[in-house]
């Protein structure tokens, strides 16, 4: 048993690292990856079913089975199933093992919950929450702005760099999911954000007399390079501060910015290109997402007539 543990740790962490250096995956999908693998191996232990590489499609569809009944979301199922093609594929196109078990094993469907945004005046709500005479509101209104206004994943925000801005500060250039670059146009007023405090940033570390990390964009109190997690943090506060019930993390904010791009009539393909979506299927659901409001209002607000959904 101890043997068979080791050899499934070393399979993972070798694509792992395989992920991480030759791919250049995002931490967090790289993150995902780890922990389904360590579910799946967890579960080949503790069912005796031996290690990674003997795996067959009857202990795959045993190990999704178990994961269906302890209440795992079609969603949070269709990834871990993306995960062990990947993770097998690997082994395959490496020699490690001779037949692919995930081969014809089919995802299951999302279960078609449509992402969270802020509206249009929530968002106003949200950005005037900001003390802008210190540096660190200065700071967080920055960041605000820049999720929304350029539509950034928090680990492309986190990943800035004072040589990522081009075209005086109005357009960013990031690196997104599978190490893909885009140029994310920024509006004037995440623009003037990050001017404003770049300038009071650097004024109250040279006069605390305490170096600074120069080239990364948003900063922590110690002149270090801001983490993901203090920037999770800091988005509730600014909700509670702007009475705002809804759960929201960044990505709200990512969500919102292509659901009212497309709210005043921007193109899907366009939309797609901005938000670094590899394929259009993963930007159709915004679309989704804004017909079914448009359904929502006019069920509330037209005086005679209530929206049906014709018969298939």
């Amino acid at each position: 048993m101890c043997d068979y543990n080791e050899k499934n740790e070393a399979a993972v962490n070798e694509f792992i690292e395989f992920l991480r250096y030759e791919r250049g995956s995002a931490e967090l999908t790289i993150s995902s990856y780890r922990n389904d693998l360590k579910d799946f191996s967890r579960f080949l232990g503790e069912e005796d079913f031996g290690s990674i590489f003997e795996a067959s499609p009857e202990i795959i569809r045993a190990y999704l089975t178990r994961c269906s009944l302890e209440g795992l979301g079609r969603k949070s199922a269709a990834r871990r199933v993306s995960s062990l093609r990947a993770f097998y594929k690997h082994l395959l196109q490496n020699g490690k093992i001779s037949v692919n078990p995930v081969t014809g094993l089919r995802t299951p469907k999302p279960d078609g919950k449509l992402p969270n945004f802020l509206t249009e005046k929530e968002i106003d709500y949200l950005l005037s929450e900001q003390d802008l005479s210190t540096w660190l509101g200065a700071r967080d209104k920055a960041i605000l702005e820049v999720l929304y206004g350029g539509g950034l994943r928090i680990s492309e925000l986190t990943g800035l760099s004072r040589s990522s801005f081009r075209s005086g500060g109005r357009i960013v250039k990031v690196r997104g999911k599978g190490n893909r670059e885009r140029l994310c146009p920024l509006g004037e007023r995440a623009g003037k954000a990050v001017e404003d405090y770049l300038r009071l940033a650097e004024n109250h570390f040279r006069e605390c007399c305490r170096a600074f990390d120069e080239e990364a964009v948003f900063l922590n109190r110690f002149g270090r390079r801001l983490k993901e997690g203090g920037i999770r943090k800091m988005l509730k506060k600014y909700l509670l501060k702007a009475g705002l019930s809804k759960s929201a993390t960044p990505h709200t904010l990512r969500h919102s910015y292509a659901t009212h791009l497309l709210d005043h009539n921007a193109d899907l393909r366009s939309v797609q290109e901005l938000l670094g979506h590899k394929s259009i299927a993963a930007t159709q659901v915004y679309t989704h997402l804004t017909t079914k409001r448009l359904k929502d209002v006019y069920k509330k607000a037209h005086p005679r007539d209530s929206f049906t959904e014709p018969e298939q």
